[in-house]
């Protein structure tokens, strides 16, 4: 049964992983995985409650991959699984979504087959780790802590998910328009590349004061309201280039 809205508490801490959850007010939880630096780009997880708890309304659990291993250490996709299901059941919910972030954004795409979401929305996300399928070069120093659980790429999941799949990804990053290129075209998956940003689009966002109405509409569903919005900071191609 959904209970009262309150304050962010910890469910899990380790080593490996931690997750932490607001509790809210209806049957839906959205899944806030977070980046490298255990935020949303540059805006912290905590500050991302406004656009993810839906003024109070929505569960919200924070998901953090504390090894930086791209959510790839053996067993840990399974706990994150075991977890979410665990609290959907306590909590009564019927809807669940997935948002992320660069790493998080991984994180997202990365479970979009695994769970029940209704909506996937990934920010400049990783789709491939695997350095025989992307010279990737950011991030050496947590790459010898990566897990026997690097799949190829995402794009699998991403085929497979049951919900509508959002990713935005900045135009002037050419790393992160060859991730976009991994991905599969399908009639659930949206691809967005946005002019005048890299890999900083949530932040991008953010400073054009769009980030919770975008959030908003992605949550929703609302892809046409989603393009609307992104026309108004400057659609760099049409939907689905790469």
């Amino acid at each position: 049964m959904s209970g009262q809205a309150g304050e962010v508490r910890t469910l899990v801490a380790d080593a490996d992983l931690m997750v932490r959850a607001l509790p809210g007010t209806n049957a839906r939880l959205v899944l806030s995985f977070t980046g490298v630096q255990h935020g949303m780009g540059q805006i912290p997880a905590d500050e991302f409650i406004g656009s993810a708890a839906g003024a109070g309304r929505n569960h919200v659990l924070f998901v953090s991959d504390l090894a930086r291993t791209w959510f790839t250490r053996a067993g840990l996709q399974e706990r994150i699984v075991d977890i979410v299901t665990h609290y959907a059941a306590e909590h009564g919910i019927a809807d669940m979504a997935a948002i992320g972030n660069s790493m998080g954004g991984y994180g997202a795409l990365l479970l979009s087959d695994r769970l029940p979401l209704s909506v996937v929305a990934a920010f400049a996300p990783q789709v491939s780790m695997d350095a025989t399928v992307v010279a990737e070069p950011r991030w050496p120093e947590f790459r010898a802590g990566f897990g026997p659980d690097l799949p190829a790429s995402v794009a699998g999941p991403v085929a497979a998910a049951r919900g509508t799949v959002f990713v935005t990804m900045g135009a002037q990053d050419a790393l992160d328009r060859r991730h976009m290129a991994l991905l599969p075209e399908a009639a659930h998956v949206h691809r967005f590349l946005l002019r005048g940003c890299g890999h900083n689009t949530a932040s991008f966002l953010k400073e054009r004061g769009v980030i919770r109405e975008v959030v908003a509409a992605m949550l929703a569903g609302e892809v046409d309201r989603v393009r609307a919005l992104y026309a108004g900071v400057g659609l760099a191609e049409p939907e689905g280039a790469a």
